[in-house]
């Protein structure tokens, strides 16, 4: 396709097929790499140029919509790209691209979290003065600016307090995240299980730790394994043998860290957690998976785990989360693509909204 105006564009491999909008919360946007372990299989078979994905950046704005995306190209599925591709959108399009041998393009347009009014427009909004009256607060982008910093410094400030007063980071004294600390001295709690129910420590705010002695057999050594410990609760940094193996920041994200060979070794080996914990209830989630696996072997990480407090603070201070306010993520994600000629939408949101499902109109 050749487009001449003042200058000459021309575009190659262009396909005509249907489009949907893919919008909603973190149900739409969990990405395919998120269901490799239950979907291996279609992962490995997605190589289907005529399935693609268009992903528009996050963006948001209370002052007027934007008339452009920041950036994102079409990307065309295969076993590497598909895992980033929506995972509900791309079931969806494998379905109906099989079905009716079309090519089907996908916008993904979709934020975890976000709440059902921050996707309306200002028309839309007008049904609703309480959304209309909380959007108005944050119309002065000067306003906004200012409160984004005070709130960013005070969380920063937090994790700075919390990393000086932690015993186990504490400088001059072996880390705790070392092999060869002794830890004879720790309690113990039932993992998976959550410290505020099984421990004296109560609903405490802050860092724990927590360290497992496993026996791995020769037969795992020396390879690829992984580690999975479930969701925890919050935010984490996870050793194994001294070696850092991965970190998470938030709670949701299950922990499936992948651990390069020469890590593990034969006998006995030290699985170190630092858990942090922003609202009171840190710790393991129950009725997920919780082992270690390597070599066609997994060993159950269930059970007795050993645990100190490594430092206690007050809650993390709070911050305003404005990309979810009323109109934002409609004026910064959905108006930039309202031109686009559309085959239809696909919306999956709900769980922010639900402890107010009803709204009252004037």
């Amino acid at each position: 396709m050749d487009i001449t105006a003042s200058n000459r564009i021309t575009l190659k491999d262009v396909l005509v097929g249907d489009v949907w909008l893919l919008s909603g919360q973190s149900n739409m946007e969990t990405p395919m790499s998120r269901l490799r372990d239950k979907f291996p299989e279609v992962i490995a078979q997605a190589a289907n140029p005529r399935i693609r994905q268009y992903e528009v950046p996050m963006a948001y704005t209370l002052q007027k919509p934007h008339t452009d995306v920041a950036g994102g190209k079409w990307i065309a599925a295969d076993p590497q790209t598909v895992l980033q591709f929506s995972a509900v959108g791309y079931f969806f399009a494998k379905e109906i691209n099989a079905k009716y041998q079309v090519p089907v393009g996908l916008i993904k347009d979709a934020v975890g979290g976000s709440p059902a009014e921050a996707w309306l427009s200002a028309d839309a909004l007008r049904q609703f003065p309480k959304y209309v009256q909380q959007a108005d607060k944050y119309r002065d982008s000067a306003q906004v600016a200012g409160l984004r910093q005070r709130e960013g410094a005070a969380v920063t400030s937090w994790y700075q307090r919390l990393y000086q007063a932690d015993q186990g980071e504490a400088r001059g004294q072996q880390k705790w995240s070392a092999a060869e600390y002794d830890a004879s001295g720790w309690a113990t709690m039932n993992v998976p299980g959550y410290w505020a129910d099984q421990t004296p420590l109560g609903p405490v705010n802050g860092v724990v730790w927590y360290r497992k002695e496993v026996e791995v057999p020769a037969a795992m050594v020396g390879q690829p394994a992984r580690l999975e410990l479930g969701t925890l609760v919050d935010a984490d940094s996870t050793y194994i043998n001294g070696q850092l193996v991965g970190t998470t920041g938030y709670q949701y994200p299950p922990r499936k860290y992948e651990v390069k060979p020469g890590v593990l070794k034969a006998g006995k080996n030290v699985v170190v957690v630092r858990l942090i914990s922003n609202g009171g209830r840190g710790g393991f989630t129950l009725d997920k998976n919780y082992q270690l696996r390597a070599g066609g072997q997994t060993l159950d990480l269930r059970g007795p785990w050993q645990y100190k407090l490594g430092a206690t603070l007050p809650p993390t201070p709070g911050t305003t989360p404005f990309q979810f306010q009323p109109g934002a993520l409609f004026n910064g994600m959905i108006a930039p693509v309202l031109p686009y000629a559309l085959k239809g939408v696909l919306w999956y949101q709900g769980e922010s909204n639900a402890g107010r499902p009803r709204i009252t109109r004037p």
